[in-house]
C-alpha cells in the first residue's frame, strides 16, 4: 500500500545549421589578424512531456529522474566564431579569434515550481533542463597565443535580474606558468568575489597550484587552496 506507478512521455525536435564567409581584406598588425572567417551556427529544440502526476507528490531522491516533470519548453541558440590566421611560417595556422554565443530558453506548465538554480536546456534530455527562463551568453576574445579574455552571464527573465556574472583573463607563459586573475557575482546568493590562481611547473614531474578567492562584500576569503602535485608516466596524485 502507498506504492504510486509514474509515467513519463517526452517528443521533441531539435536542428541546427552552420554558414560561414571569408572576409580578405580584414588585416591588422595591432590586432594580429590576417583575414577573418566568420561562422555562424544557428540551433533550436522544442519539446513537450506528459506525466500522470507531479514529482512534488512523492519523495524525490535521485534527481533527474523523480524530479522531473510533465514541462515543456524552447531554447535557441546562436553561437558565432571569427577565426583569424595567427603565426610565422610553417608554424601558421587558423585560430578561434572571437567566440560569442548566446542562447534563451523558455519553459512552460511549471506550475509555479520553476528551479531556483540557473536556467538550462539539456538539448539531449531535455526532461532534465532546470525550469526557469533565461537569457545566457559566454563571450572569448583570444589577444594573442597566449592571453585571452573571458565572460559569461546568465540573465533570469523571472524575476528580470542577472543571476550570473564571470569575467576573467586567463595568460599562459609557456612551458611553465599559466595564471588568471577574475571576479564572480551571483545574484541569487548575494556572492561577489575577485581572486585568481596560478600554476607553476617546477620540472617534468612537480606542479605548484594556488587558488584564492576573496568575498568583495565582508572582505573575507572565499577560498584559499595550494597544491603540489606528482606527475607519474600515467597518473598524477596531489597534496593539496
Amino acid at each position: 500500500e502507498g506504492s504510486l506507478w509514474r509515467g513519463l512521455g517526452v517528443y521533441g525536435m531539435r536542428g541546427g545549421t552552420m554558414f560561414s564567409r571569408v572576409y580578405d581584406d580584414v588585416r591588422s598588425q595591432l590586432l594580429d589578424v590576417d583575414r577573418v572567417r566568420h561562422i555562424i551556427k544557428p540551433e533550436f529544440v522544442v519539446w513537450g512531456a506528459h506525466s500522470n502526476t507531479r514529482s512534488e507528490l512523492i519523495t524525490p531522491f535521485d534527481y533527474g529522474v523523480e524530479t522531473i516533470d510533465g514541462v515543456y519548453g524552447f531554447s535557441a541558440a546562436l553561437k558565432q566564431t571569427w577565426q583569424t590566421k595567427r603565426g610565422i611560417g610553417d608554424k601558421r595556422r587558423t585560430v578561434d579569434w572571437i567566440t560569442f554565443n548566446i542562447e534563451t530558453g523558455l519553459f512552460g506548465n511549471v506550475n509555479g515550481r520553476p528551479d531556483r538554480s540557473n536556467g538550462y536546456v539539456n538539448p539531449l534530455r531535455a526532461e532534465n533542463s532546470r525550469t526557469r527562463n533565461y537569457i545566457a551568453g559566454d563571450f572569448m576574445y583570444r589577444v594573442s597565443d597566449t592571453t585571452s579574455v573571458l565572460y559569461d552571464f546568465n540573465f533570469d527573465l523571472n524575476d528580470r535580474s542577472f543571476d550570473r556574472h564571470n569575467i576573467s583573463l586567463a595568460v599562459e607563459r609557456n612551458p611553465r606558468t599559466s595564471y588568471f586573475i577574475g571576479a564572480r557575482y551571483a545574484g541569487d546568493i548575494h556572492m561577489a568575489l575577485v581572486g585568481g590562481g596560478f600554476n607553476y611547473r617546477l620540472n617534468e614531474k612537480y606542479i605548484t597550484s594556488a587558488r584564492l578567492w576573496l568575498d568583495v562584500d565582508t572582505g573575507d576569503l572565499g577560498e584559499t587552496s595550494f597544491a603540489i602535485i606528482r606527475k607519474f608516466p600515467r597518473w598524477y596524485s596531489a597534496l593539496s
